[in-house]
């Protein structure tokens, strides 16, 4: 082989490493693009599902929290009508006990 042939094949080889080079770092940079969408494709549906089971929770939570409310209420009612019973049947004998207490004379009830 002659040295032009020589310097025409360590050329063309060049040319040809450096077109591998080339294509590889192309291919390199796709290969990154697509990386890059499937994370943030990955992100959103990691969202979109955290968003989903917060408002599952949060439905659930809700759903309990008004139902201990109404169960509270519903407690409260039940004391406040037999507080109210207790006034009606002791009104009068509070009422003497109370004048009894501040006066020291006797009211006359029984």
């Amino acid at each position: 082989m002659q040295q032009s042939e020589m310097i025409n094949k360590i050329i063309t080889v060049e040319h040809e490493a450096a077109e591998m080079v080339r294509q590889a770092k192309e291919k390199q940079a796709r290969v990154q693009e697509d990386i890059s969408g499937e994370i943030e494709g990955l992100r959103t549906l990691y969202t979109i599902r955290a968003n989903e089971r917060i408002d599952l929770v949060e439905t659930q939570e809700r759903t309990v929290m008004e139902e201990r409310i109404a169960a509270l209420e519903e407690k409260s009612l039940r004391d406040i009508g037999h507080i109210e019973r207790l006034y009606e049947q002791n009104r009068e004998k509070w009422i003497c006990k109370i004048f009894e207490l501040i006066t020291g004379a006797d009211c006359g009830h029984d």
